[in-house]
C-alpha cells in the first residue's frame, strides 16, 4: 500500500539494513504482531527489505520448508527464485501478488511503501489449495534427496485452504501495509523535523558566535591604525570569523602594469603600447579603473586531510592571481615529502599541443619542481619532491618555504598559462609576456 503519495513528496531512501528499517516500522513490536497473526491464522507470514530482500522478520514457518526446501542447496535456490519472481510482480504498483513457487506450495506478496516507495515487503503462504499428489512431492524428494517418509509428513502438515481464504487474508496485510506505510513517514517525517531543528539551532549558534567576534572586530578597527592597517585586520578577521579560504580587499587605482605582463592590459586595448590583440569580440580593460591589491588574508586554511589517503593534506592557499589548490604527500617508508599545486584554468583538449609548447618552455626556468598535465583532472599542476635521510624529518619552516616557492612559481607563470588556455596566444608570446620584469602589482 502506498502512504504519502503525493505529486510533491519528496522519495524516501532505500532502507537495506535492519536498522534503517527498524527506525521506521518498529521491528521488534512487529515481530510480535505477526507472530500472533501466524498463530491465529495458520499462515507462515515474513518481513523482507527492499529491494535486497533481506529477512527481518519471520513467523509460523512450515517444517516442510525450513527443513527441506531451504536446506537443500539445489531447493533453495528454486526457492529464491521464486521469492524473486513475487516480489517483482509488485514493482509495476501492484496492491499484492499471488503465485506458486517452485515446490509447488502458494504464496503472496504485499508491498509496504513510504512515500510512494517500496521498502519492505510482507509475504505469507506455504499452504496449498488442494490436498497434495503425494507422488508429485515423493518424485520431488527424489530429485533433491531428502528423506521421503519424512518429506511426505511434513508435506501432509501444510495447510489446505480455499483461494478465496487467503485473498482475505491479503485484504487484511494491505491495510496492515497502509498502517505500516504511515506509521514510517510520520517517524522519517518526525526524524526530518528534527534534523532540520538541529541544523537550525547550530545556525543559530553560529551566527551568534559571528556576531559577538564581529563586535570584537570593530573595536579593533575603532582602535585606530592606518587604512592599510585596517583593512589587513579586516580580511584576517573574515577569514577567522567565516571560516573564509581568503579573503582580500582591492582598491581601485589607474594601471601600473598593463604594458609589462598583465594578461589583462593587452584585451583590446588602443595605442602602439598594446600587445597583440586577444580573441575578438573581448571587452577592453578599462585602464583607467584597475583594481590594486591591499591586503590579504587566509594563508593556507582551512587544511583538510584525507582519511584514506595515508596522511595526505589538501589546503587552499591564495595567489597573486588565484586561489591555488595545494596537496601534501609524506612517505614515511622513503623518506619523501611531495608538494602540487594545481592551477584553476582547465585544459581544452584542443589546446594540448599549446600547452605541451609552454610546458617545454616555462619547466628549464624553473630552480625546482615542474608543471604538468594532469589528465584526468585537465588541470596544470606544479609538483616537487624532496628527499630526506633517514631518521630525518620534516620541519614546519620547510614546508613553509616549499609553499611559498610553490606559489611564487604558480604566480610566476599563472599569466602564461592564461594566455595560452583562454586567449590562445602561441606558447612563445604567453613566456615573454610572463617573463618581463615588473613592478607593483595591479
Amino acid at each position: 500500500m502506498d502512504s504519502e503519495r503525493s505529486p510533491g513528496a519528496a522519495p524516501a531512501p532505500q532502507f537495506e539494513k535492519s536498522a534503517g528499517l527498524d527506525a521506521l516500522l518498529d521491528l521488534g513490536s512487529l515481530r510480535i504482531l505477526l507472530e500472533k497473526f501466524a498463530a491465529a491464522t495458520g499462515f507462515a507470514v515474513s518481513l523482507l527489505s527492499h529491494p535486497g530482500r533481506e529477512l527481518l522478520v519471520s513467523a509460523g514457518g512450515r517444517p516442510v520448508c525450513a527443513d527441506f526446501h531451504r536446506a537443500c542447496l539445489a531447493s533453495d535456490l528454486r526457492c529464491r527464485e521464486s521469492d524473486q519472481k513475487l516480489v517483482a510482480g509488485l514493482d509495476a504498483g501492484r496492491d499484492w501478488n499471488l503465485a506458486q513457487c517452485a515446490s509447488g506450495l502458494f504464496h503472496a506478496a504485499v508491498p509496504i511503501r513510504i512515500r510512494g516507495r517500496q521498502v519492505a515487503s510482507l509475504m505469507i503462504g506455504q499452504v496449498l489449495f488442494e490436498p497434495p499428489e503425494v507422488e508429485q512431492f515423493r518424485d520431488q524428494a527424489l530429485c533433491y534427496g531428502y528423506d521421503q517418509e519424512a518429506y511426505l509428513r511434513a508435506i501432509a502438515e501444510v495447510p489446505v485452504v480455499s483461494e478465496a481464504r487467503l485473498r482475505r487474508v491479503v485484504e487484511f496485510l494491505r491495510e496492515m501495509a497502509a498502517v505500516l506505510g504511515d506509521q514510517g513517514a510520520a517517524r522519517l517525517r518526525a526524524g526530518e523535523q528534527e534534523a532540520e531543528l538541529a541544523r537550525l539551532l547550530a545556525a543559530r549558534r553560529i551566527a551568534v558566535e559571528r556576531l559577538e567576534r564581529l563586535g570584537g572586530l570593530t573595536e579593533e578597527l575603532l582602535a585606530g591604525g592606518t587604512l592599510v592597517e585596517r583593512m589587513e585586520r579586516i580580511v584576517e578577521g573574515v577569514t577567522r570569523i567565516f571560516g573564509a579560504a581568503a579573503a582580500r580587499i582591492w582598491l581601485v587605482r589607474p594601471g601600473d602594469r598593463c604594458a609589462s605582463g598583465c594578461p589583462h592590459g593587452t584585451n583590446g586595448a588602443a595605442g602602439p603600447e598594446a600587445g597583440p590583440g586577444p580573441e575578438a569580440g573581448r571587452q577592453p580593460c578599462a585602464r583607467d579603473r584597475c583594481l590594486h591589491l591591499v591586503a590579504s588574508g587566509g594563508p593556507a586554511a582551512p587544511a583538510e586531510r584525507a582519511a584514506d589517503d595515508g596522511g595526505e593534506i589538501h589546503a587552499r592557499v591564495p595567489g597573486q592571481w588565484a586561489i591555488y589548490r595545494v596537496w601534501f604527500g609524506w612517505h614515511a617508508d622513503l623518506g619523501i615529502f611531495q608538494i602540487a599545486c594545481t592551477l584553476d584554468l582547465q585544459v581544452p583538449e584542443a589546446r594540448h599541443a599549446a600547452l605541451a609548447g609552454l610546458l617545454c618552455g616555462a619547466n628549464p626556468r624553473l630552480w625546482l619542481g615542474h608543471f604538468e598535465l594532469w589528465p584526468e583532472e585537465r588541470v596544470v599542476a606544479f609538483r616537487h619532491a624532496v628527499l630526506f635521510r633517514e631518521g630525518a624529518g620534516i620541519s614546519p619552516e620547510t614546508v613553509a618555504d616549499l609553499v611559498d616557492i610553490v606559489v611564487h612559481e604558480c604566480d610566476r607563470f599563472y599569466p602564461a598559462f592564461r594566455l595560452v588556455l583562454e586567449d590562445g596566444r602561441t606558447p612563445e608570446e604567453a613566456l615573454t609576456a610572463a617573463m618581463l620584469e615588473t613592478e607593483g602589482e595591479a
